[in-house]
């Protein structure tokens, strides 16, 4: 039956795409309202990597190869490219010819490396290694990343770019091509370490180095703890807690400091280990929740799932053969048609440059996740207001991380119990199109900034509340940081490997996801503001974006499968797929498919004719020591195993490779009072016909713009 539209609204999305980046791209896609078709091919391999792969599909559409063209026809987003296989299909090639077929069409094209290495397979361990992911944790060697975090931001970035295409086309009428890479989706996560400073300076010199120990501390019943001071008074409450004898200054936040060296980083861990290893795990949780700590279990994929905190909300979905996976990212409701005028439409006054210029967002936001989100969106041209307290925002203290989560928007200090601010607050909220905060659950409502009171001076406005644990649930009131949730969700368990403690990730990962799923669901709710007058409220939380970051596991019939935990070595998780040390340096190889195994195989064989399947990677690790590196990928590129280098800071000539091809992945901004940086401003995708504004400048003074926007409410 040829495919049909069900009404004139609908958003139709046609998946012509590869394994888990295009999956998980239409899963998001669907999750935010689209109806998805899926191009069904034979003895496609995924379903056989991904135990997950059916569950991303569950309740799409289903045609044939030969009907794509007829979908296409009516489709609104055709995804294509995606992850690299040998024995997977690949469909309509770079889409180079579809803009001239179908002017309507939005086209997304995921790449491996995009411009900056198009030859180079998709595969997420290539990509760690190539750019240098791999080198982040430790200054000794190389690891895997245990989250295939390449894979999960390539799949946020085309999602953003789908829905950007989208607004601007209701303006003009026309689709575009929107390229995103994996390797563009990792350097999402790693932007605070990828920045290059001119003139390097104290203060921009301030960043966590490899190897700095996280706060994961073993408790006396064998359990482990995340710990996440960072509050004001954290520390404090903290030693309370354990009963350590110390004075510390009552207001102190336990901020990082690099004087304690890569083991006290964070604090004095052999001081606080010391402590921890007298309690129970759990009673040691309630004691810290009980003082309002950042604070929670370290506990292995899935474990989580039947703790009443995920069971409170739509954290997880079943089908109907009882199969348990990941649910959705983004939680929206779009309100009816509204009565009455919304000044949501400042216009003029905010135009610059991009598909979302003449947008306001005025941003609550704090740290990464809340203002992250509204910085990819000044990327595209919006005019975003920081809204902060008089004193500024604490993070303002981690330089590096205020220039990312920051930079190209305009700064007003208010106090919101201040009755003369706070009317100012409310002439701001009501000029926007979209107001966004991450406070803890129960603050907003306390100032007045609750998803009702603001849609009772702005009917078609668009609400994002990025939260901790949810808003809803036992832990709704918790404080909730990046490395509790890494902790909770099982990615320190998955990232420590098969055998050895838990491993806190470098980067803030979850952070950037949450900012990633708030910037979609902004421009999600753009959309229906713009092409059909209506607000709507959104929701993500660090607990969806933890989830989300372990889309691969499902759980049938009590047992789990997928999101396996790296091997011991933190090299890999299958001796086809892992990083090997070679006599000079080190390499990752990907060997996909029978017959590229059967070729290593081959291969390895002419080093040691005694190898017999299935291999290990102990015996993998013994032929390749002795050779050379480059030696070794000539000769495995000879066999046509796919392979790369793991080179230490390779995001830097795989840019300066991108930007020869015309597509500039680093841009420089001056930081007043510092120096210029080079680094990943700008957005982290590429538009064929909307034109980009690729830096509106540094992250802004506190206050730098408080005149000038007065003036404009006046």
């Amino acid at each position: 039956m040829a495919l049909r539209r069900n009404n004139t609204d609908e958003i139709i999305v046609v998946n012509a795409g590869r394994g888990m980046p295009a999956a998980l791209a239409t899963k998001l896609m669907k999750e935010s309202g689209a109806r998805v078709v899926a191009v069904s091919a034979a003895n496609d391999p995924f379903f056989t990597i991904y135990p997950a792969f059916a569950a991303w599909h569950s309740g799409m559409e289903w045609i044939a190869p030969g009907e794509l063209e007829t979908a296409l026809a009516i489709a609104d987003v055709c995804i294509i490219g995606g992850e690299d296989h040998p024995d997977a299909v690949s469909l309509l090639h770079d889409g180079a010819d579809l803009p001239a077929r179908y002017p309507q069409l939005v086209i997304a094209r995921m790449t491996g490396f995009g411009a900056a290495a198009p030859d180079l397979p998709a595969v997420d361990l290539l990509v760690q290694a190539r750019s240098g992911m791999v080198w982040e944790h430790r200054p000794d060697r190389p690891i895997a990343l245990g989250c295939l975090l390449p894979t999960y931001g390539s799949v946020l970035l085309t999602v953003l770019g789908i829905w950007t295409a989208l607004v601007e086309r209701l303006d003009s009428g026309l689709g575009q091509l929107v390229q995103s890479s994996m390797f563009q989706g990792g350097a999402m996560f790693w932007g605070p370490y990828w920045m290059i400073p001119h003139t390097p300076t104290p203060e921009i010199m301030k960043f966590q180095p490899r190897g700095a120990r996280h706060l994961t501390f073993q408790c006396a019943d064998g359990g482990y703890v995340q710990l996440a001071p960072g509050a004001a008074g954290s520390l404090a409450k903290l030693y309370a807690v354990l009963e350590i004898p110390v004075a510390v200054d009552p207001a102190a936040r336990g901020t990082p400091d690099v004087r304690g060296g890569l083991a006290n980083y964070f604090g004095d861990t052999a001081l606080l280990e010391k402590h921890i290893a007298r309690f129970q795990r759990d009673d040691l949780l309630r004691r810290l929740w009980a003082q309002g700590f950042a604070a929670d279990a370290v506990l292995k994929p899935g474990e989580c799932w039947d703790e009443p905190q995920a069971q409170s909300g739509l954290y997880l979905q079943s089908d109907a053969e009882g199969t348990r996976y990941v649910g959705p990212l983004i939680r929206m409701t779009i309100r009816p048609d509204s009565e009455g005028e919304g000044d949501n439409d400042p216009g003029a006054q905010c135009a610059g440059v991009g598909p979302l210029s003449g947008v306001r967002i005025v941003d609550f936001g704090a740290v990464v996740a809340g203002p992250y989100a509204s910085a990819l969106l000044a990327d595209l041209g919006a005019d975003v207001i920081k809204v902060e307290p008089l004193a500024g925002d604490f993070t303002r203290e981690r330089l590096r991380t205020t220039i990312i989560a920051n930079h190209g928007k305009r700064s007003i200090a208010l106090d919101a119990k201040d009755e003369s601010d706070a009317r100012t607050i409310q002439s701001l909220c009501r000029s926007a199109n979209i107001v966004h905060h991450n406070f803890r659950v129960g603050v907003a409502e306390r100032l007045k900034l609750d998803r009702q009171s603001l849609r009772d001076g702005n009917p078609k406005l668009v609400t994002l509340h990025s939260s901790a644990y949810g808003e809803v649930g036992p832990k709704a009131t918790f404080p909730g940081l990046d490395m509790v949730i890494q902790a909770y969700c099982g990615h320190e368990h998955r990232s420590g490997g098969e055998g050895n403690p838990p491993l806190c990730g470098r980067s803030f990962f979850v952070d950037y996801v949450a900012a990633g799923a708030g910037a979609i669901a902004m421009v999600r709710g753009l959309f229906e503001q713009r092409s059909r007058g209506r607000g709507g409220d959104f929701g993500t939380s660090l607990l969806e974006a933890g989830l989300f970051l372990v889309a691969e596991l499902i759980q049938t019939d009590g047992r789990f499968k997928g999101a396996p935990p790296l091997d011991h070595e933190q090299a890999g998780f299958d001796p086809h797929e892992r990083i090997y040390e070679t006599s000079d340096g080190w390499i990752a190889i990907a060997a996909r498919g029978a017959a590229m195994q059967t070729r290593l195989l081959n291969f390895l064989r002419e080093i040691d004719g005694a190898l017999t399947a299935p291999l290990s990677s102990a015996a993998v690790a013994a032929c390749f020591a002795s050779l050379r590196t480059h030696e070794l990928l000539d000769r495995l590129h000879a066999a046509d195993i796919w392979s790369v280098a793991c080179a230490e800071d390779g995001w830097r000539d795989l840019a300066e490779a991108a930007a020869q091809q015309g597509q500039p992945m680093l841009r420089e901004i001056a930081v007043p009072g510092e120096c210029v940086v080079t680094g990943w401003f700008g957005p982290l995708f590429h538009m064929s016909r909307s034109e980009l504004e690729y830096s509106r400048g540094a992250s802004p003074a506190l206050n730098e713009h408080g005149t000038q926007i007065r003036m404009e409410l006046a």
